[in-house]
């Protein structure tokens, strides 16, 4: 039997090939600083440019890694989706190809789900890029940042009020929220980080 896996970091990827080399080099010295075991899922989603090769050559002769090809394009939320399910992880996260969010911000979310943050036990947290104290490493071109501000009020007024980043690709859940929520998942283009939150605020607890 397999070692349990504590941490599962899913990247979904289409044409991803200049980014994703230094994302995996930074996944992997975290890898390499943590005690806890990790993987790392990849799901290819029919990229044109060599992401997949490029991700099968940084995991040849390394443990831990998994690079999964999608047969047709599924859009961002199915290869999430896809990645989520086959994870093995006890908590698993989504992240961007380009790590726009530090991996180290990982560890700020484990004590929401053991309760020790605030005494409550969460089934997903989520990262945001407009709470106070916020890091990015790389930031969106002014035009997409506030096209993303405007989606994210348009959906707090009609979906999901008290969410402040709705958009943010840094998303972590249990195995079991992960499970109940992509299994409940229809949207996999635009717009599956709503689906995903509106699921889990009728399902799940979320911080």
């Amino acid at each position: 039997m397999s070692e349990p896996v504590h941490l599962s970091i899913v990247i979904p990827a289409f044409n991803e090939a200049g980014r994703l080399g230094p994302t995996l080099d930074a996944i992997e010295a975290f890898r390499r600083s943590r005690r806890y075991t990790s993987e790392v899922i990849v799901v290819d989603d029919c990229s044109l440019d060599g992401t997949a090769r490029l991700a099968e050559m940084f995991a040849a002769g390394k443990d831990g890694y998994r690079i999964l090809k999608n047969e047709r394009n599924l859009g961002k939320g199915g290869a999430v989706r896809r990645g989520l399910l086959e994870a093995r992880g006890a908590y698993r996260l989504f992240t961007d190809a380009d790590l726009s969010t530090p991996i180290e911000q990982v560890d700020s979310f484990f004590p929401f789900f053991d309760g020790t943050a605030d005494g409550t036990r969460y089934d997903i947290v989520i990262g945001s890029r407009r709470v106070r104290g916020a890091r990015l490493d790389k930031r969106q071109p002014i035009h997409r940042e506030s096209a993303g501000r405007l989606y994210s009020l348009l959906v707090r007024l009609l979906a999901l009020r008290g969410f402040l980043d709705t958009q943010c690709g840094f998303k972590m859940f249990t195995a079991r929220a992960a499970e109940e929520v992509c299994r409940r998942q229809t949207v996999t283009g635009f717009g599956f980080d709503v689906e995903l939150l509106y699921i889990a605020v009728k399902v799940l607890r979320l911080k």
